[in-house]
C-alpha cells in the first residue's frame, strides 16, 4: 500500500497545486522524490506529530489541501488533541493517512500497532473514517477524501497486502460493498484482514456454507442499509477486525443493528487486551486468532451450534 500511496499522491500533486504533503517520518516514504518535484509543497516534521497536525490545520485554513502521512498509532494517539481541536472543531479539509493499520508495522510491537484508532477517532465530530481493503481500493478512497473538503482519517496497511480487486473499485463515502453474496452468514470486515475472510469463505463454500462478505471501507459514515439488509437475510453475523472489538467495527455494527430483530452475533478481534506480539505479520494474526482457519472454525461453530439449538 505504501508504494500505491506514493504513486497516487504524486499524480494528485501534479494535477492540483493546492495539495500539500506533510510527513512525520520520511523513512517510511520516498520523500526525496516528492521534494525534488514539489520543493515548496512538501514538509517533513520528523517524529513531531503534534506540530505536523498544527501546521496542516494552518495550511488548510489558507486554502491548501494537506495530506498528513505517518504512523497511524502516533497520529491517532499522540496527536489526538491537535486533530480534535485544530482540525475537527474547525471542520478543515485535512486528510490524515495513518499507515500500519492493525498489526502491519509488525516488527515494532505494541507501541506501533494501530488497534485502538477506530475507537478513539470515531467519536470526533466532523471526522470521516475510511479503511481501504486492498491496494487497488486506496486511490479512489484518497481522491474521494480530498473531494470532501472536511477532516478525513484513512487507515491503511503497509506492504504485501493481498489484492482482492482486479481494478480500482468505485468508492462512495457511506457505502459498503458486498464482495461475495451468500445466504448463511454475514462476514463484516474492515481493512486488509478481508483477505483471510475470503479464503475462509471459499473453504466453507466447498462444504455448502455460503458466506456473504461485506467490505466496510467506510467506517464513518457507515452504510447501515447494506449491513441491516444482509443480517436480516442471513440471521447470523460475524465481525472480523485487526482492532479492539470495543469501539471498533463490532461496536459500529452493534449501533446499526440495535432494535433490528433477532440474529446470532459473534465478534473476532482483540478483546480488551494489547497486542504485545511482534514478528512476522502472519504469526501475529495466528496468535490473535484472526487467520483463515480461525475464521473458518468460528463460522462452522456458529452454523452448527445454531442448528443444534446451542445459541
Amino acid at each position: 500500500m505504501k508504494k500505491k500511496f506514493e504513486q497516487t499522491v504524486f499524480n494528485i500533486m501534479e494535477e492540483n497545486d493546492k495539495v500539500v504533503l506533510i510527513t512525520t517520518d520520511n523513512d517510511f516514504l520516498n520523500y526525496q522524490a516528492f521534494l525534488d518535484e514539489f520543493p515548496k509543497r512538501c514538509y517533513d516534521f520528523g517524529i513531531a506529530e503534534c506540530n505536523a497536525l498544527g501546521a496542516a490545520a494552518g495550511l488548510a485554513k489558507e486554502g491548501f489541501s494537506p495530506i498528513v502521512y505517518g504512523v497511524g498509532a502516533f497520529i491517532a494517539y499522540r496527536a489526538f488533541e491537535f486533530l480534535r481541536c485544530n482540525t475537527c472543531m474547525q471542520n478543515l479539509g485535512v486528510v490524515f493517512v495513518g499507515f500500519g493499520a492493525g498489526f502491519k508495522i509488525n516488527n515494532f510491537g505494541a507501541t506501533h500497532h494501530s488497534t485502538e484508532d477506530i475507537s478513539v477517532l470515531r467519536a470526533l465530530p466532523n471526522l470521516s473514517l475510511f479503511a481501504p481493503a486492498s491496494v487497488n481500493e486506496l486511490p479512489p478512497v484518497l481522491k474521494a477524501s480530498l473531494a470532501l473538503k472536511t477532516p478525513v482519517y484513512i487507515r491503511i496497511g503497509k506492504c504485501f497486502e493481498t489484492e482482492i480487486y482486479d481494478d480500482e473499485p468505485e468508492f462512495i463515502p457511506q457505502k459498503s460493498k458486498i464482495y461475495l453474496e451468500g445466504s448463511d452468514i454475514t462476514l463484516l470486515t474492515t481493512g486488509n484482514i478481508i483477505a483471510e475472510a475470503i479464503k475462509a469463505a471459499n473453504k466453507l463454500k466447498k462444504e455448502g456454507i455460503n458466506a456473504e462478505i461485506i467490505n466496510v471501507s467506510s467506517l464513518k459514515p457507515v452504510d447501515k442499509k447494506t449491513i441491516i439488509e444482509s443480517v436480516q437475510k442471513t440471521k447470523r453475523l460475524l465481525t472480523i477486525e485487526e482492532h479492539q472489538i470495543q469501539g471498533g467495527l463490532a461496536s459500529i455494527v452493534s449501533d446499526c443493528l440495535a432494535g433490528k430483530g433477532c440474529f446470532l452475533f459473534e465478534k473476532m478481534g482483540l478483546n480488551n487486551e494489547f497486542a504485545n506480539e511482534f514478528g512476522w505479520y502472519k504469526d501475529i494474526i495466528d496468535t490473535y486468532k484472526l487467520n483463515e482457519e480461525c475464521i473458518y472454525n468460528k463460522v462452522k461453530q456458529m452454523i452448527l451450534g445454531d442448528k443444534n439449538g446451542k445459541f
